[in-house]
């Protein structure tokens, strides 16, 4: 297991709320975008896709992997906290749809949860383990390259650019 390290939390939220709202714009030409409550947030559902042509709805969980771009690697999260044994949203996010955003690229990841469930085991036998510290916890998860990734999932680019 590799240790990486120490993130605040905080501020952790704070980057993944502005990646979110660059998300939501970007989508929003396509879709309405509802911003779900506090309770299906803790299922892991950030959002309610509603195609504006169809009407068809699909919950969303956004992820954003900042460290992808210079790892090649996308951070599969199997334990949110190891002091409570808490599992990470690989194993617990209820989403229909994941999307996984690596802002240095402005590529998204689209995949289902079902579709990296299935692939946990394998990735754990073949991929390094990485462990997060966090304040008083660790975060712990799997390190699969992009390439691999991608075989569970389809890829956008997004051609504009997030304005810091």
């Amino acid at each position: 297991m590799t240790f990486i390290n120490e993130y605040n939390f905080k501020e952790q939220y704070k980057k993944g709320n502005k990646h979110a709202r660059f998300l939501d714009e970007h989508y929003s030409k396509v879709f309405h975008i509802e911003v779900v409550s506090k309770f299906l947030e803790k299922l892991g559902i950030d959002r309610i896709f509603t195609h504006l042509k169809t009407g068809a709805k699909n919950s969303i969980e956004y992820k954003a992997d900042e460290r992808a771009a210079t790892t090649g690697n996308i951070f599969v999260e199997t334990i949110s906290v190891d002091t409570t044994k808490t599992l990470g949203w690989a194993y617990t996010s209820c989403a229909q749809w994941l999307m996984i955003y690596i802002p240095e690229k402005n590529i998204v990841y689209h995949t289902t949860p079902i579709h990296v469930r299935q692939k946990i085991e394998e990735w754990q036998e073949m991929y390094k383990t990485v462990t997060i510290p966090n304040e008083g916890y660790n975060t712990i998860g799997i390190c699969v390259p992009e390439k691999i990734f991608e075989t569970v999932c389809w890829r956008t680019e997004i051609i504009h650019k997030l304005i810091p």
